[in-house]
C-alpha cells in the first residue's frame, strides 16, 4: 500500500516515514499542501496522511483540491494537527477523512491504517 505523508515538520515526516517503511508500506513525502496535491496526482496513493497547518498551501486547501480532482477525489485522508478550529473540523468531516491531534500516537495511526486496509471506514 502506498501512503503519501504531507507535513512541513521534517522530524514528523521522517519519523512516520521510518515507522511505515518498517511495516512494508511504500511512502511518498511532501513538505507542504501544494507539493502534497501534486504528488497525490502524480503517484495516486492509497492513503494520505496530512498536516493541516503548513506554509504555501494548508491541509484544508490541499484536501479541497484533492476532493475536486477526478482521479484522486476519493483517496482517504488522515489529518494530523496541533490545533484545529471548529470550522475546520466541520469542513473536514467527510467520511473518508480522519483527524488525529499532534503528537500522533503511532499505535492509533497504525490502527486506522489497518482498518482502511481491511476495507473498513474510518
Amino acid at each position: 500500500m502506498k501512503v503519501l505523508i504531507v507535513d512541513d515538520e521534517p522530524e514528523h515526516l521522517s519519523t512516520v516515514e521510518a515507522l511505515l517503511k518498517q511495516r512494508g508500506y511504500i511512502v511518498v513525502l511532501a513538505a507542504d499542501g501544494r507539493e502534497g496535491f501534486e504528488k497525490a496526482v502524480e503517484t495516486r496513493p492509497d492513503l494520505i496522511i496530512m498536516d493541516i497547518m503548513m506554509p504555501v498551501m494548508d491541509g484544508t486547501e490541499a484536501a479541497a483540491h484533492i476532493r475536486s480532482h477526478p482521479v484522486i477525489k476519493n483517496t482517504p485522508i488522515i489529518f494530523v494537527t496541533a490545533a484545529i478550529s471548529a470550522e475546520e473540523k466541520t469542513s473536514l468531516g467527510e467520511s473518508q477523512n480522519l483527524i488525529f491531534p499532534k503528537p500522533v500516537k503511532f499505535s492509533e495511526l497504525l490502527d486506522a491504517i489497518r482498518r482502511f486496509e481491511n476495507g473498513k471506514k474510518f
